[in-house]
């Protein structure tokens, strides 16, 4: 039987304001988000900026995953830290928000983690708004250069 993995999806993302710069792409490439586990939802948040929180998880990967530091996103349209997190536990890791609708005790290894960090981002990257796609990639694509 296949260990039940956690999943980052989102609805079909908006572009919610002009693409000018940088920042619009971040905060303004918006979906309704969902973090599960199975069939359950952990949680989910309406009008999430998620290409600023997959830019986020890709630098976190980059950085501080192996160095088993904490992820907790911050968001420059909010002051909630942490409404996605990933935290080491023991030799694997936790998921989970501030605002999570249960408590998940579940511990993922390091590939489940970054499977589904490179499954949003990647998501992320190919279904943002047509007019901003090649803009999205190319941001995405710097993260993981740098």
């Amino acid at each position: 039987m296949m260990p039940i993995l956690p999943r980052i999806t989102f609805t079909e993302p908006l572009m919610e304001r002009d693409h000018r710069d940088r920042w619009d792409l971040l905060v303004g490439v918006i979906g309704d988000l969902s973090i599960l586990v199975g069939d359950r939802v952990l949680y989910q948040e309406p009008y999430f900026p998620i290409v600023e929180l997959a830019l986020g998880m890709l630098s976190w990967l980059q950085d501080g995953f192996s160095h088993r530091g904490p992820y907790e996103s911050t968001l420059l349209d909010s002051e909630d830290v942490g409404m996605v997190w990933i935290h080491p536990h023991g030799a694997g890791w936790q998921i989970g928000s501030i605002y999570q609708q249960y408590a998940e005790t579940t511990v993922w290894s390091d590939e489940a983690i970054r499977s589904m960090v490179l499954s949003f981002a990647t998501e992320v990257r190919d279904r943002s708004p047509v007019t901003v796609r090649a803009a999205v990639r190319r941001l995405l694509l710097l993260t993981l250069l740098e």
